[in-house]
């Protein structure tokens, strides 16, 4: 199953939606190995670009709603590290047992959930807030 990118991901924020664009592209890039039994090929490299992808994303993320005054930002920042916290499950477990199926399919999973729930509703609400301030 691939995710398509639509303006309806969009958030309104060049950087943002760019970051996000990315983390489209690599979760494809997993759904189609998994589709060709290629899945060992890509979890390791998929790991190395999220570990890179939570800290610079997360950043940015938060200093705009910081700079903006966003009022949910505690929520927002809590769901951010529920999320590093399971990438950081899913790597040791990559580090103790290698790519295997199953960690293949919780990769999957977790990233298209986050995808679907955080980004098409929690980080299109700052995309609202940050859209208010600039018109204001």
């Amino acid at each position: 199953m691939s995710l398509v990118w639509t303006k309806d991901c969009s958030v309104g924020h060049p950087t943002i939606d760019d970051q996000h664009r990315k983390l489209f592209d690599a979760a494809n890039k997993l759904f189609d190995a998994m589709k060709t039994g290629k899945s060992k090929e890509v979890v390791g490299p998929l790991l190395n670009f999220l570990a890179d992808y939570v800290d610079k994303h997360f950043k940015a993320e938060e200093a705009l709603m910081a700079s903006s005054g966003y009022p949910d930002t505690w929520r927002h920042q809590s769901q951010h590290e529920a999320f590093v916290a399971t990438f950081q499950k899913l790597a040791a477990q990559y580090e103790r047992e290698g790519a295997g199926p199953v960690l293949s399919i919780q990769l999957q999973r977790t990233v298209s959930d986050w995808l679907m729930d955080h980004i098409l509703k929690s980080d299109r609400r700052v995309g609202q807030h940050l859209q208010q301030k600039k018109a204001a």
